[in-house]
Order: C-alpha cells, then sequence, then structure tokens
C-alpha cells in the first residue's frame, strides 16, 4: 500500500533512522529488475550494470551503495541501515560490504510517483523505474525498524551470527537471562 505519512513509505518520517533486514535468493540477474522500492524519494534496491544497488533518497540527497558481486541460487541475509546524519551501510550475511555519507543534489521537481511498499517490483518514478522487470529472487524474513542498525543490534533485534559455510544459512547463539518481578503483597 501507499505510506506517504509514515516512514515505510517517506525517510523524511523517519527520525530514528531505518533498517531493512530480508533473506533472498537471486535466481535470475536482469538489468532494471526492482527487489524492493518505496519510491522515486524512498528506498530502491534494484540490479544494474551487474550489480545489485541500494540507493536511498530525499529530496536534497542521496545515498547509494553497490553491492559486491553476487551468486544465483544462494541465500544472502542483506541489511540495510540509513539515518540522515550516519548515512546509509549495507551488510551482506552479517559483514559490512559498502557505506555512503550521501551526495547532495539539486532538488527535483515534484514527481508524479507512488511511494508504495513494493517487494520485487518498482514504483512508478523510481530511478528506470519505467524500464523496470519484476525479481526473479525468492525473499523470506522481509523486516523494518524505524532505527539505526546499531540501536536494534544493541537490544538483540538483530541477532549476530557467522556464517555456517557447510549448510548455507546463518548460525546463532544468544543468552537470555529471565528476570521475574513479583509483588510482595503476592
Amino acid at each position: 500500500g501507499e505510506h506517504s505519512n509514515s516512514c515505510l513509505g517517506n525517510l523524511l518520517k523517519c527520525y530514528h533512522g531505518y533498517t531493512g533486514s530480508m533473506w533472498i535468493k537471486f535466481h535470475k540477474f536482469r538489468e532494471y529488475m526492482y527487489y524492493l522500492s518505496t519510491g522515486d524519494q524512498g528506498i530502491n534496491i534494484f540490479y544494474k550494470n551487474k550489480r545489485v544497488h541500494i540507493t536511498f533518497e530525499v529530496p536534497d540527497k542521496k545515498w547509494s551503495v553497490m553491492l559486491p558481486s553476487l551468486g544465483t541460487n544462494i541465500w544472502y541475509k542483506l541489511e540495510y541501515t540509513w539515518h540522515p546524519v550516519s548515512g546509509l551501510q549495507a551488510y551482506i550475511n552479517g559483514r559490512k560490504v559498502g557505506s555512503s555519507q550521501g551526495l547532495l543534489q539539486p532538488e527535483q521537481q515534484p514527481n508524479l510517483y507512488t511511494d508504495h511498499f513494493y517487494i520485487g517490483r518498482a514504483n512508478r518514478g523510481a530511478p528506470d523505474g519505467g524500464r523496470f522487470q519484476y525479481a526473479d529472487a525468492t525473499f523470506d524474513d522481509v523486516r523494518v525498524w524505524y532505527a539505526k542498525r546499531d540501536d536494534i543490534v544493541a537490544f538483540n533485534y538483530i541477532l549476530r551470527g557467522k556464517l555456517c559455510t557447510k549448510c548455507d544459512h546463518m548460525t546463532y547463539s544468544m543468552s537470555v537471562s529471565l528476570v521475574t518481578c513479583r509483588s510482595p503483597d503476592l
């Protein structure tokens, strides 16, 4: 749906930042294939010039990270986090693979674009969205937080793990302490 009045569809409403994560398995790569799009002035993850790109854009600034070459039919844990001050960082399987402090750009004319949250396709008005192709990928466990990744990791919403090379997935370990509080009257 359309989310122009929330952080999900309008980065200007992301006062504490934005973090997204997903498991993704690419089946094929094609130019202008879109994996996620929140609109022309939002978040776009797409394939162009033999690489997956992640862009975050507001009216006068753009952050862009190009991911390293990725293979097909392999599960990747993709995480991306953004804050207007600290910029954009991208992680694959828990390892930081790119960052951007952003580039100022001339304020653009208002565009007739949609700001729907789409997985597997582009919004009208997204960069090269007019020529987009639907994703040929499998997605799992797509998550969104309205905060920076560092804050989310600190509260164990994203667990630090390591890639299990023999089993093609991430392994996590976490210890939990349970504290029970009772009223003295009980």
